[in-house]
């Protein structure tokens, strides 16, 4: 059986801008962010992504999990 037969649907991968994921503050979770560890995965993005840890985006674009990474991206570009 295949992800799809067991209803769930297999993750699309793909890149995105940055500019183009959008953040809720009310549909996440979390109210804030460590900034120890956004520092600590901007340091420490090719690993993350070497083992296949990367954010989750909705259709639309709005974050779903992986805050911390997403502002480890932003600090690394200096949009954070």
């Amino acid at each position: 059986m295949n992800n799809v037969e067991l209803g769930k649907a297999k993750p699309e991968i793909r890149i995105v801008k940055l500019a183009q994921i959008v953040f809720d503050r009310e549909i996440y979770p979390r109210n804030k962010h460590d900034p120890a560890l956004v520092q600590r995965y901007a340091d420490n993005l090719e690993i993350i992504e070497a083992r296949g840890n990367y954010i989750s985006v909705a259709e639309d674009m709005t974050l779903l999990d992986g805050r911390h990474r997403h502002l480890g991206y932003l600090s690394r570009n200096g949009d954070a």
